[in-house]
């Protein structure tokens, strides 16, 4: 899988635990995409992450920062 589904899968995440999420209009390399909820905003990053296990072998992991 690409980065791109990948990083679909993080919209979802987000989406899943009551999340919205906005993603930037211009080209950024600072974050992926913005998830906010009860005025607490996060920016996420979405990476590839390889072969974490045997059993997960398309894995991905998130990284988050506060604004």
């Amino acid at each position: 899988m690409d980065w791109k589904t990948k990083e679909v899968q993080g919209y979802a995440y987000y989406i899943e635990r009551g999340y919205r999420v906005s993603v930037p209009i211009v080209d950024t390399s600072g974050y992926d995409f913005i998830a906010e909820r009860d005025g607490n905003c996060l920016r996420v990053n979405v990476k590839v992450a390889g072969l974490k296990s045997r059993k997960h072998k398309n894995s991905w992991s998130i990284s988050k920062t506060g604004t």
